[in-house]
Order: structure tokens, then sequence, then C-alpha cells
């Protein structure tokens, strides 16, 4: 199965992946109880998971304003003639940068930035400077952070 082939989920699967969702640290007992299986079979069931890569991984989600980091922005970059490769190693080593997209449109790469203060988001946004012309939107509020993957926004729902 190649990387962007859609592996085949049941209603089983995506009760599972809609209860770790909510909580990876769910005992396979509970997550059985919760959606009708044994331990055992919750098991083996997100081993499987886990081996299609599905499941990518579990994390802690981690709220920035309450670890001092209430300043939320998206920057937009379009290049001027920049070394993309450069750009991106910048990119992956820079503590404030939370996301990074390349985009199709007048821009080329979307990034999330995490800062203390304004002031602080300007030093950040100074590291990209020589990169290309700088559009910065602050987040005032969000109203849909994260959504868990549901069965009904699927294709073949």
């Amino acid at each position: 199965m190649s990387e962007n082939t859609p592996y085949t989920l049941d209603s089983l699967d995506w009760a599972i992946l809609s209860e770790l969702q909510e909580n990876a640290r769910l005992s396979y007992a509970e997550i059985g109880r919760r959606v009708g299986l044994s331990a055992p079979a919750v098991t083996e069931r997100v081993k499987s998971l886990e081996e299609s890569g599905v499941i990518d991984g579990y994390t802690t989600r981690v709220r920035p304003e309450k670890v001092g980091l209430p300043v939320s922005a998206f920057i937009r970059i379009r290049f001027h003639g920049a070394d993309l490769e450069a750009f991106f190693e910048q990119v992956r080593s820079h503590e404030a940068v939370s996301e990074c997209h390349r985009v199709t449109g007048s821009d080329d790469i979307v990034l999330r930035l995490r800062a203390a203060s304004v002031n602080r988001l300007e030093e950040h946004l100074d590291a990209f400077l020589d990169y290309g012309e700088i559009t910065t939107s602050i987040v005032l509020s969000s109203a849909v952070e994260d959504r868990p993957i549901r069965k009904e926004a699927t294709p073949s729902s």
C-alpha cells in the first residue's frame, strides 16, 4: 500500500479513532467498553491502525497561553528568489514556528508562530525578512482548532 492510499476503516475502527482522538490515554479496556469490543480486540485494531500509518503517533496538547505564549500569528510569505531549502532549514530550527505549509495562490508559504508578546513576535519575524514579502495576521480568537478527524468528513462517507 502506498503512503497516499487510504486505509479502509470500518465503523469499529472509526469508533476507536474517535475515542483515541478525544483521549489517547484511555486504556484499551475502557475503549473496548465504549465501542463494544474486548481489550485484546482493541489492541489488535490499534496495532493495525498504527502499522498502516492511520495513527501516526500520540501527543499531548498544550495550551500556548498557559505556558507564556499568548500571541499566535499566521505569517504569509511571497518569495523573491530566495533559497527555499535554506528557508525550510531555518523554519525547522526556529522555536517560534509551530506550523509551516507550502501553499498555492499569491503566497508561497504560510507559517504559524507562537510568541510571548507582540514585541517578541516582531523579533521572530525579523528572522524571515530576507526571504520575501511578509504579511502577518495576529489571531484574535479561534472558533475551531485541532478538530479531530471524523468519518463524516471523509470522501467515502
